[in-house]
C-alpha cells in the first residue's frame, strides 16, 4: 500500500518540477514521509519509467551526470 501512496506522491511532485532522486527523498520526508529509504525510491522511479508515466533525463552537472525524472 506505500508504494501506491508514494507512487501518487511522485507523480504529483514530479508534475510540479523535474527532481533527482535525493531532492525527491527530501521533500518525500517534508511530507512525512521520512523512514522511506532510496532504495524504494528509485525501484520505484524505474517501474513508473517502465509504465511510461515518468521520464529519466540525463543532465550534466559542473561535476558529474545526473539523471533527473519528470512526467
Amino acid at each position: 500500500m506505500l508504494k501506491g501512496i508514494l507512487q501518487g506522491c511522485l507523480l504529483i511532485m514530479l508534475n510540479e518540477a523535474p527532481m533527482y532522486g535525493y531532492s525527491i527523498s527530501q521533500k518525500l520526508a517534508e511530507f512525512g514521509f521520512a523512514d522511506v529509504p532510496k532504495g524504494t525510491i528509485y525501484p520505484l522511479l524505474m517501474n513508473m519509467e517502465k509504465k511510461k508515466l515518468v521520464e529519466g533525463r540525463m543532465q550534466d552537472s559542473k561535476e558529474q551526470q545526473n539523471e533527473s525524472t519528470i512526467i
